[in-house]
């Protein structure tokens, strides 16, 4: 079916010049009184996914809020120390396994000659017990966060 620009505006609602510009390399015809006219089936799907590609300004604008309101949260919980950089958490991570490396890495020396002058089984398992929970002990003390310790950081902010 034959359409001019003014039955594709009234049918689609798209402007006049917008019609005229983006059917510009499409063919035409000439239709009653002169009037530019073309084939429905094949305008009709070029101007609705013309108009359904252009963004909206004020979609847009509510977009960008959207993600500026997220950042500036992200940035109120670092701040609050609710969250913390990836860089930070790898450098302690990596802190802490060292440490405990260490720690383990020196029982055998630590407890050597020790257990060469015990030979009932039970003082062995004694002696190693005590020293494995006095090195876990030593880093739960180093690392671990004390409930009071959080409520002195409130309390200072």
């Amino acid at each position: 079916m034959l359409l001019s620009i003014t039955e594709l505006n009234n049918i689609t609602g798209i402007d006049r010049r917008r019609i005229r510009k983006v059917l510009a390399d499409q063919p035409q015809e000439k239709g009653p009184k002169g009037a530019i006219c073309y084939q429905s089936i094949d305008v009709l799907p070029l101007l609705y996914l013309v108009d359904n590609d252009k963004h909206d300004l004020t979609e847009e604008r509510a977009r960008l809020a959207h993600h500026q309101a997220n950042l500036a949260g992200f940035d109120e919980e670092v701040r609050k120390g609710a969250l913390l950089e990836r860089e930070d958490v790898v450098k302690e991570v990596t802190q802490v396994h060292a440490n405990f490396r260490a720690k383990l890495l020196n029982i055998p020396p630590k407890m050597s000659t020790i257990l060469i002058a015990l030979s009932d089984v039970n003082d062995i398992e004694t002696e190693l017990n005590s020293v494995i929970c006095e090195a876990l002990e030593e880093l739960h003390n180093q690392y671990a966060v004390h409930p009071r310790d959080d409520t002195s950081d409130q309390a200072a902010a």
